[in-house]
């Protein structure tokens, strides 16, 4: 069976937002919508500009993928417990997530537009984007980042991310405190991932 995937931002006064691909005109599958370009991804990000958030790409059986004694977001979650709350926020028989409009502003982010930096302050580090396009071969089609690094529950479904190159890096950066500037980070480490299908 196929899994679905919602993306959970966590704002620093609590509040919570998600959003459905399927307003944007996108599949529910992770690989469905994580390429550059994607305005369902770049709605995500636009919440994002110069505003750390909390985020977690989170897919409809990812609950039996956390165990107890889970670390995410750098100690954000802790526990199975504090991450099925997340989950039944947005998968539970009766969540009620504040979804982004299907006509919500975008972020500019194409193979084009490269001035574009993904922060996290979690992990003291950044992903320069027009070097991700390098090392990813870019040309017309990439995929995105943002959604594999902080997917949970990649590989239990269909439509998942089922490359070899990067899939020990999905997921790390589930619930870390990440947001995107177009001002290149000076005192932190530029990382670089590859995902490839």
């Amino acid at each position: 069976m196929g899994q679905y995937y919602r993306p959970l931002l966590i704002f620093k006064d609590g509040t919570k937002r998600s959003a459905l691909s399927h307003r944007f005109n996108n599949g529910l599958k992770l690989m469905e919508h994580s390429w550059i370009g994607n305005q369902f991804v770049n709605a995500v990000m636009y919440e994002m500009v110069d505003k750390p958030v909390r985020l977690a790409w989170v897919g409809d059986y990812s609950d039996a993928a956390v165990a107890d004694g889970c670390n995410l977001g750098g100690g954000y979650i802790t526990s199975a417990s504090e991450f099925l709350k997340m989950f039944t926020y947005l998968w539970g028989e009766h969540s009620s997530p504040d979804d982004l409009p299907g006509d919500s502003p975008t972020f500019t982010l194409d193979c084009k537009h490269t001035d574009c930096y993904i922060v996290n302050l979690t992990k003291r580090c950044y992903i320069d984007m027009e070097q991700y396009f390098k090392s990813n071969g870019a040309k017309e089609w990439c995929i995105h980042p943002l959604p594999l690094l902080t997917a949970l529950g990649n590989g239990m479904g269909g439509g998942d991310y089922s490359g070899e190159v990067g899939k020990n890096d999905i997921g790390s950066w589930a619930f870390d405190e990440i947001y995107v500037t177009h001002l290149k980070p000076s005192i932190m480490e530029a990382v670089e991932f590859c995902f490839q299908e």
